[in-house]
This record gives C-alpha cells, sequence and structure tokens, in this order.
C-alpha cells in the first residue's frame, strides 16, 4: 500500500483513476483484438475447407463422367456399332465440372493444368469420334495409328483424373487437419479467455482495493485532521504528493497553524489581561478559569475548576446570586452585577461581573472585572471632599465670623480679645495654607513634576531643624521627644528630609499620651541611614497596617475630628523618601506603640541624583497611569 502510495503521489486523482480503468480496459482489448484475429483465421479455414469440399466433388463428378465417356468410348472401338448417345452427354457434362473446377483452381496450379489438359484431350476425343455418329471400329481399325493412339491416350487421361483427386483428396485431408488444429485451437482459446478474464478480474480488484485504500485512508486522515483542529490538538506531519487530496491536507494544515497562531494570541490576551474570564455550566460550575483568577480571587484556575461559584460569596450572598445566575439563563440575555468576593487569603473585594448565556453550548460565560480600585477611589474621593468640607470649610468660617466681628465693631484688634481672635484666624490660615501646600506636594510627585536639591548633609542638623518645629507642641502635651544621632552624614534634599521628620513627629504626637517619650534614631546600614520614630501611643490595628500609607485615610473619622489630620502626612513621607531612592515600612503593636523606620542613601554613588529621581517619578507616574498604585493609608 505504502508502495503504492509512493509510486503514485505525484500523480492527480483523475489520473489514477485513469490508471486503474486504463489497465483492464488495455487487456480486455488485448484480448478481443485476439479473438478477432482468431476467429478470422477459423473463418478463412472454414471456406478452405469449404472449397476443398466443393473442388472434391466436382473432381469426382469429373471423373465419373470422364470414366463413362472413356467406357463407351472403348465399347465402341471393340463393337463397330455407333457410340452410345450417353458419350455425348458425358463429355458436355464433363466439359462443365471442367469449367467449374477451372473456377475453383489457382491460376497457375498444378492441378488446374491437367484439368486444362483432360478438357483438351476430351474435345479432341470428341471431335474424331465425330459424336459418335458413325462406328469407331471402321474408323480406327485394328492396328491402324489412330486406333493406338486413342488406347494409349485413355489410360493416361485415367491416370492424369487419379492424381487429380489424389492431389484434391490430399487438399482436403489438409483442410481437414487445419479444421482440427483450428477447434483445438479455439478450445484452447476459450481456456485462455477464461483465464484472463479471472486475471483481469483479480488486477482490478486488486487495483481498487489499492486506490480505494489510497483515497479513502487519506481522506479519513484528512477527516481526522478536521476533528484534530476543532480539538486544538497538533496534526500529523502532511502528506507527501502533489494530487487534490495532499493540496487538501495542506490546507488543513495552514489552516491548524493559523488557528495555532490565532489560539495562541487570544490565550496571551486572555492570560495577561486583567479581568477573569470564565465560563459556568448550568449547575454554576466553573468549566474554564484564565489566569487573572489568582490575581482577583487569590485561587489558581485549577482550584476554581469544578467548584460552584457560591462559594466565592459569603453565605448572606449565595441565594441571590443563584436567583441572578438563574435570571439570566432563563432570560438568555446578558446582564451586569455587581457582587463583593471573598479572596481565598480572606479579604473581600468588590467585583463587577458581566454574564451572558449560550444555550446552543449549555454555557454561561463570564468576565469578572475587579473594581476595588474604584470603589476605593470613589471612597477616596468622598473622603476627600469630607477633608475638604471640614479643613478648609471650618477654619474659612472661622476667619469670616472674625473678620465679620472686626468690621462690625464687635471686636477690637487692640485689645485682648481682638489679638486672640486675630491668633486663631492666623493658625485657620495657616491650617488652610498647610493643607493646600501638601495637596500640592504629592499631585506634583504623583506627577512627575516634583524636583530634589540632594547634598551631603549631617543628620545631627537636620534632627535639630525637625525637633525645633514641633518643641513647642510635645512641650504643651507634656511628651518628651529625644533624637540619637552618631554623626552622620547623608545624601539628601534637606528641606524634604526635614519635612519627612516633621510629618513622623506629628503623626507620633497625636496618637501618644502624655507623659510618654518619642524617640528617634539614626543608624548607618551599609550605604543606607536608617531613620526610626518610635512612640509609646495607642498603636495600629493589625488589619490596618498594610493600608497605613494610603492617602486621605484615618484610622476613624474621629480621629480627623479631633486632630484636624488631612489624612496626607505619611503619603507624602512614603512618596518623598521613595524619591530619595530609598523605602519606608512601619512595625506596630496596638496598645505597644508604633516604629515607623526609613532608609535613605548616606552618599550619592549609584548614581546622579537627578537621574535617581528621574527614574521615581517615572515609575510612580507610570503606576498611576495603570491604576497600580497601592500605596498605604495614613491616619
Amino acid at each position: 500500500m505504502h508502495l503504492f502510495t509512493d509510486l503514485t503521489s505525484r500523480l492527480s486523482l483523475s489520473q489514477k483513476g485513469l490508471i486503474v480503468l486504463a489497465i483492464p480496459l488495455a487487456l480486455q482489448l488485448a484480448l478481443i483484438v485476439w479473438l478477432l484475429q482468431l476467429n478470422a483465421e477459423t473463418e478463412k479455414n472454414a471456406a478452405a475447407i469449404d472449397r476443398a469440399k466443393q473442388i472434391s466433388d466436382a473432381s469426382i463428378e469429373f471423373l465419373g463422367h470422364n470414366y463413362a465417356a472413356a467406357s463407351l468410348a472403348l465399347g465402341a472401338l471393340e463393337s463397330d456399332g455407333p457410340l452410345d448417345p450417353a458419350f455425348g452427354r458425358n463429355i458436355d457434362l464433363l466439359v462443365e465440372d471442367g469449367k467449374r473446377l477451372v473456377e475453383l483452381l489457382d491460376k497457375g496450379s498444378e492441378a488446374k493444368y491437367k484439368v486444362d489438359k483432360i478438357l483438351r484431350a476430351s474435345r479432341q476425343m470428341l471431335k474424331e469420334t465425330d459424336n459418335g455418329t458413325r462406328g469407331l471400329k471402321s474408323k480406327f481399325p485394328e492396328g491402324s495409328e489412330g486406333r493406338n493412339l486413342m488406347l494409349a491416350q485413355l489410360p493416361a487421361y485415367g491416370h492424369e483424373l487419379e492424381s487429380l483427386v489424389d492431389m484434391n483428396r490430399k487438399e482436403q485431408l489438409l483442410a481437414e487437419s487445419d479444421f482440427k488444429t483450428q477447434l483445438q485451437a479455439r478450445q484452447r482459446t476459450q481456456i485462455m479467455v477464461i483465464t484472463i478474464t479471472i486475471i483481469n478480474a483479480v488486477l482490478v480488484s486488486i487495483m481498487f482495493v489499492l486506490f480505494r485504500g489510497d483515497v479513502i485512508n487519506r481522506l479519513n486522515r484528512i477527516n481526522d485532521n478536521s476533528m484534530l483542529i476543532a480539538s486544538g490538538k497538533p496534526l500529523p506531519p502532511p502528506m507527501v504528493g502533489s494530487d487534490e487530496i495532499v493540496r487538501l491536507d495542506n490546507v488543513f494544515h495552514d489552516m491548524s497553524r493559523i488557528l495555532f497562531k490565532t489560539s495562541q494570541k487570544e490565550r496571551a490576551m486572555v492570560e495577561n489581561v486583567r479581568d477573569v474570564i470564565c465560563s459556568l455550566n448550568a449547575k454554576g460550575t466553573f468549566d474554564e478559569v484564565s489566569a487573572a483568577a489568582e490575581q482577583v480571587f487569590g485561587y489558581t484556575p485549577e482550584e476554581l475548576i469544578g467548584s460552584k461559584i457560591i462559594n466565592l460569596v459569603g453565605d448572606e450572598e449565595r441565594s441571590a446570586l443563584t436567583e441572578r445566575l438563574q435570571a439570566i439563563i432563563k432570560g438568555g440575555n446578558e446582564s451586569t452585577f455587581e457582587m463583593r468576593v471573598r479572596r481565598k487569603d480572606g479579604l473581600v473585594v468588590d467585583v463587577l461581573w458581566s454574564a451572558v448565556w449560550e444555550p446552543n453550548e449549555g454555557t454561561l460565560f463570564c468576565v469578572a472585572h475587579d473594581i476595588s480600585e474604584r470603589q476605593r477611589a470613589e471612597r477616596m474621593r468622598q473622603e476627600l471632599v469630607q477633608m475638604v468640607t471640614h479643613d478648609l470649610r471650618s477654619p474659612l468660617t472661622s476667619v469670616q465670623g472674625i473678620l465679620d466681628m472686626i468690621v462690625t465693631g464687635k471686636a477690637n484688634p487692640g485689645d485682648e480679645n481682638g489679638k486672640r481672635m486675630m491668633t486663631v484666624a492666623a493658625r485657620s490660615v495657616a491650617r488652610m495654607i498647610f493643607l493646600v501646600n501638601d495637596l500640592l506636594d504629592i499631585e506634583k510627585m504623583h506627577a512627575g513634576m516634583f524636583e530634589l536639591q540632594r547634598k551631603n548633609v549631617s543628620v545631627v542638623s537636620i534632627f535639630e531643624l525637625s525637633s525645633s518645629g514641633v518643641e513647642t507642641l510635645f512641650a504643651e502635651a507634656d511628651i518628651k521627644l529625644v533624637c540619637e544621632d552618631h554623626g552622620l552624614m547623608v545624601n539628601a534634599d534637606p528641606d524634604r528630609l526635614v519635612q519627612i521628620l516633621v510629618n513622623l513627629f506629628s503623626n507620633a504626637l497625636k496618637f501618644s499620651k502624655s507623659g510618654t517619650t518619642v524617640t528617634a534614631t539614626a543608624e548607618q546600614l551599609g550605604d543606607c541611614v536608617e531613620f526610626k520614630v518610635r512612640d509609646e501611643g495607642r498603636g495600629i490595628p493589625k488589619d490596618q497596617v498594610a493600608q497605613v500609607f494610603d492617602r486621605f485615610q484615618q484610622v476613624s473619622s474621629e480621629d480627623r475630628m479631633k486632630n484636624f489630620g488631612t489624612g496626607l502626612g505619611l503619603a507624602i513621607c512614603k512618596s518623598l523618601v521613595e524619591l530619595h531612592g530609598g523605602d519606608i515600612s512601619v512595625v506596630s503593636e496596638e496598645g505597644k506603640g508604633s516604629t515607623f523606620s526609613f532608609r535613605i542613601p548616606s552618599e550619592n554613588t549609584s548614581k546622579d541624583g537627578q537621574e535617581l529621581q528621574a527614574d521615581v517619578l517615572k515609575k510612580r507616574a507610570s503606576s498611576m497611569m495603570l491604576g497600580k498604585n497601592r500605596q498605604g493609608r495614613i491616619f
């Protein structure tokens, strides 16, 4: 089979079909030609036998009339009477038989020559006997030359006639022998015809089986290839050859390569997209899940496949989710809804679901989009509005009231009460300016527009400038501030480094009790200086430690009302530390205080300060653009 396929691989299907038909047809044509030739020879031999028979019959009649005429002539020679009238009739019949023999015999043959000779002799005898009008004995007396000549010719004619008969008999026997030979050949031909027919039938069967195997097997392979393409599996090596099936197989392989590349692109898009793409059956069981599930839900696709979607929500939401999914399945329309999902690590995230039911496949196709960032941004916006409403409107209202009292004369800026009011107004304005500056600073940092003025400064000078700005507040709160340095140097923007420490000192002051101590230290760690600010306050709840550097965040709403916090201090600290190429963190235990730590390179040896700053700004701007800014919360 393989040999036949290899030999015919370069042929088209029409050429192969022509070969299958041509070989048995050629054998049939050869057999027909042979049979026609054999039939012609048989007919020729039959005609020769019939001709020999006619010659033999004519020769016998010719011989009989000769013998009859000769007997009558001899009798007439013995008696002196006239010839019997039958002599003339026999001579006439003899002439007729001779003419018929001459027509049957071949020209120039010996038999024809003998017949002509006998005919001439018979005519001569008839002439000499004058048709028997007078007695032969008196015309040819005994001893006469004419009588002796006639008596001598009669036996010679007899011999000629006998030799002619023998010759005709031999031809007839030869023809009959050829006819028997032809009969035997015909019998052999019949056997040969049967044999060739059987061989032809076997050959046709073999050719049909080979052709059918070559075509049907490859068509089955084409069908298998279509099933493999449908199932997304790789195809076997392409067929060899150039016929229509091979070209069709090449089309399937080209289609498979295109579909594979397209599938790879789609798979890459699905696997890299941040949204979870999944399919559920009618019972709400996951059949397929994209790789984004691990990022959004905390579960790998393998963990979700086979489980139910209701396992992702709380007990109180399961019935509502089941009813919603059943409504989508029955309605057959696309539906969008929000649902809170509990991740594997216990965190709850807000998810926007888009689902559509495909009845033909019995599958619910879903896309889950994590909207926690959007919800957080919305909450941040609301908190910003609340913060602006409280932290700007309240001071402005206070300033407006004081100004109104001064304008209406109800307050005199020169007396003690007026001075106190003016002091309150000045503090309110300072608070508003501080809030606006914080907002401007953090937006500049996120927009990549904030520039540092780095230089080598001593840690002791930084501590002195930072503590002097808050020492009055610490003294009023009866809280001790201790700064420890070891003569270290750091490469930083002094003003921004002071801003970081002041924010950390202020934060520690807000949540420390009277009579406690806030300690600030600096220590050399490799090529960095690590700053620590430790307080003995109430600490940070465990569930909020990871979010402590987010913007506009407070541990509780009471903190904002009580401490007039903007919710930006620690966010600004984190941004400024990162601009210096450092990092910031917090360690806290509720009821035992908190320790904020940040590291700043002690010398600018790794890369130019401006270049380092530009890199950090670029990363932060890119992070904001991609929606991946997950900085912690402040309080």
